[in-house]
C-alpha cells in the first residue's frame, strides 16, 4: 500500500481493492500475488462465533453416547428451517447449525424482496463456500459457448487451482465434458449404492452411450490424501457437523495470503458503492461495528461480492433505479430414487456423503448436457425426509430406517438457458427486487431421465421429483455478463472490465453469460485470477 496520500485522493489508498473474499474475491488475490501485487480486501468477513467439535469417530457412533440437538437442530431450530412451508426452500447444508453464520446479517445489511425465486446471500469471510457441495469443474469450450473467452485462456489458472486447492476424480467416460485430469488427487472410495450403479453403467455402457447417457466420478475440491496440511477425508460420516479441513474453503487460501503478506485483509465493512473520479476510484461503504460511514481510493477496483451483491453495488453506483438486470441460475429438479435390493439392508455408515457420481444426458433437444448427481444419503439430516412423507412422523421415523439404506438423491442440474433468467432491479430505498422467470421445466425430460436412470437399476418417479424454485441451485450469475461487444454500460469485456466504468472490474459469477449444468466455483476461481492478471498488466503497461 502507499502510505503517504496524494492531493485529492481518500486517505486510505492501494492500486487494486477487491470486493469479497469468496471464490471470486480469492480467485482475484491469487491473480494479484502471482503479479507481485498486494491489494486490499475489503469484506464484511463474518466468522461462526465458536468452531465446531472434532469428530473422531463415526458420527452415528458419536451419537450413540451424546446429546446431538445442538449439532442437528440448534437452538434457533435451524436444523428444521425446511420443514416449514412458508419457507423458501434452501440447500440442506444451509439448514446445519454449523453454517448458519453464512447467512447472518443479510437480511438486514442487504435486503431483497423476491417473487417466484428462493435467494441465498452471505456475509461470511469465504462467502457461500463456506457450505458449497464441493463441486470443482472445469469449463469447456463447450460450455463457454456464448463468451468471448475459450478454456485455453483459462487452463493455466486450472492448473494452479487444481495443486492449490486438491480436487480428487479419474480419466471415465465423463473426460471429455470435464476437460484435463492433470493434477488430479485419487477418487474418493464410493459407497455401495454407487458402486453398484456405476458397475451397472459399465456393463451396458455402449447401450447408453448410444442414447446420450454418460456415467463416471464426481470431480470434488475434497482432499483423498494428505495435502497442504490438510488430513483427507475420514469416512466418518462427520462432514456436516465437525470439524475437517478436507473439504476446500477459499478461507485456507486467503488466510495463507494474509500471513504472507500477499494481501491486506480489512473485514467489518459491507461496500455500498464506488465513484470513479479521474484516474481513481472512490469507494464507500460502512463499519459493521458501528454504522460509520468509510472511503477509500484505488486505481482499479475488482468487485467480486456474489453476483446478486456485486449487481447491487453496481446499480447503486449509477444511482440507477429502473434498470433490471438478468439473474441466471441452474434450473434443478431433485429426484429421490432407490435401489430395490437395498431396502431393509444395513446403512453404509463408512462412505462417502456428498456427491459421488454424475450422469451426463447429452440430449438433441438441448443446446447443451444436462447433469445429474448422484447423493448418498448418509448424511443428509432426516429432517430433509419428513416433509416429503405422507404418514404420520412414528410411521415415517420407521420406513425411512428401511427406505435410507437403498436410497440416493439425483439432483439434476440444467444449463442456465433451459429457462429465462429472472429481473433484478434495486429500488431508491436500496432493496433489490428479484422476480423469476414465471416458467416451468419440461416435464418429459424429467421422465426420460427417470427411464434412463431404471436402466441402471435405479427407481424414482416423477411424483416425488421436485423442481427446485429458481435460484435453490446457488449458482448465481449474468448480472453483468462478458460480451466481444459490450452493448451497455451493464456488460463486462472480454478481459473483465465493466464497459460503464473502466476502472472496475467484474470477477465473479456475475460475469459469466451462461452457465453449464456443472457446478461453476472452480471456474469462478480461474476467471477471478485470469481478470487480476489483467488488472495487473493494466497497472504496470511496462511489464
Amino acid at each position: 500500500m502507499n502510505a503517504t496520500p496524494q492531493p485529492n485522493r481518500p486517505e486510505l489508498f492501494s492500486e487494486v481493492i477487491i470486493v469479497g473474499s469468496g471464490p471470486g474475491g480469492v480467485g482475484a488475490a491469487l491473480g494479484c500475488a502471482q503479479q507481485g501485487v498486494v491489494p486490499v480486501m475489503l469484506d464484511a468477513g463474518l466468522t461462526a462465533p465458536q468452531e465446531p467439535p472434532c469428530i473422531e469417530q463415526n458420527f452415528y457412533d458419536y451419537a450413540e453416547s451424546r446429546e446431538c440437538f445442538d449439532l442437528l437442530v440448534g437452538g434457533r431450530y435451524e436444523g428444521l428451517y425446511n420443514l416449514n412451508p412458508q419457507n423458501p426452500h434452501v440447500s440442506f447444508l444451509l439448514t446445519v447449525p454449523k453454517y448458519a453464520f453464512v447467512r447472518q446479517k443479510v437480511g438486514q445489511l442487504c435486503p431483497i424482496v423476491q417473487e417466484g425465486v428462493s435467494i441465498v446471500q452471505s456475509l461470511a469471510k469465504g462467502g457461500l463456500a463456506n457450505a458449497w457441495g464441493a463441486a470443482a469443474y472445469r469449463y469447456t469450450d463447450r460450455d463457454l459457448r456464448n463468451m468471448p473467452l475459450r478454456a485455453r485462456e483459462l487452463d493455466p489458472y486450472y492448473d494452479f487451482l487444481t495443486g492449490e486447492i486438491g480436487i480428487n476424480g479419474t480419466e471415465d467416460d465423463l473426460t471429455p465434458f470435464y476437460g484435463s485430469t492433470a493434477g488430479l488427487l485419487p477418487p474418493v472410495r464410493l459407497p455401495i449404492n454407487s458402486q453398484r450403479i456405476l458397475e451397472s453403467y459399465l456393463r451396458r455402457k455402449a447401450w447408453f452411450n448410444r442414447r446420450g447417457v454418460y456415467v463416471g466420478r464426481m470431480r470434488s475440491a475434497v482432499l483423498t490424501v494428505p495435502h497442504d496440511g490438510r488430513e483427507p477425508y475420514p469416512y466418518t460420516n462427520a462432514d456436516m457437523f465437525g470439524r475437517l479441513s478436507c473439504f476446500y474453503n477459499p478461507v485456507f487460501t486467503l488466510n495463507k495470503l494474509i500471513a504472507q503478506g500477499r494481501v491486506e485483509y480489512q473485514p467489518g465493512f459491507l461496500v455500498e458503492r464506488w465513484q470513479a473520479n479521474g484516474e481513481y476510484v472512490e469507494v464507500y461503504g460502512r463499519s459493521l461495528v458501528d454504522g460509520s460511514c468509510r472511503r477509500w481510493g484505488c486505481r482499479h477496483l475488482i468487485l467480486a461480492a456474489g453476483a446478486v451483491n456485486t449487481a447491487r453495488i453496481v446499480l447503486r453506483s449509477f444511482a440507477d433505479y429502473e434498470t433490471a438486470l438478468p439473474l441466471l441460475d441452474n434450473p434443478a429438479v431433485y429426484m429421490p430414487s432407490f435401489l430395490p435390493a437395498r431396502v431393509g439392508r444395513a446403512l453404509d455408515i463408512h462412505g462417502y456423503g456428498f456427491a459421488t457420481l454424475a450422469f451426463l444426458y447429452d440430449w438433441p433437444e438441448f443446446s447443451s448436457f444436462l447433469q445429474g448427481l448422484v447423493f448418498e444419503t448418509m448424511t443428509v439430516p432426516r429432517a430433509e425426509f419428513y416433509r416429503h412423507m405422507p404418514f404420520s412422523a412414528r410411521t415415517d421415523l420407521i420406513l425411512i430406517k428401511y427406505v435410507l439404506p437403498a436410497m440416493v438423491v439425483v439432483i439434476l442440474y440444467f444449463p442456465s438457458d433451459a429457462l429465462p433468467p429472472a429481473r433484478l432491479r434495486l429500488r431508491a430505498d436500496g432493496v433489490l427486487e428479484i422476480r423469476g422467470p414465471g416458467e416451468e421445466l419440461p416435464g418429459w425430460v424429467i421422465r426420460r431421465a427417470l427411464r434412463m436412470n431404471r436402466r441402471l437399476g435405479l427407481y424414482g418417479f416423477a411424483a416425488f421429483a421436485e423442481r427446485s424454485v429458481y435460484g435453490g441451485s446457488i449458482h448465481y450469475g449474468g448480472c453483468l455478463p462478458l460480451r466481444a461487444e459490450p452493448r451497455s454500460r451493464y456488460e463486462t469485456y472480454a478481459d473483465g472490465r465493466l464497459a460503464g466504468c473502466p476502472q472496475v472490474w467484474i470477477a465473479d459469477g456475475a460475469a459469466l453469460g451462461c452457465l453449464s449444468a456443472k457446478n461453476y466455483t472452480l471456474t469462478i476461481m480461474a476467471n477471478a485470477m485470469r481478470t487480476a492478471t489483467n488488472v495487473c498488466r493494466a497497472l504496470r503497461p511496462d511489464r
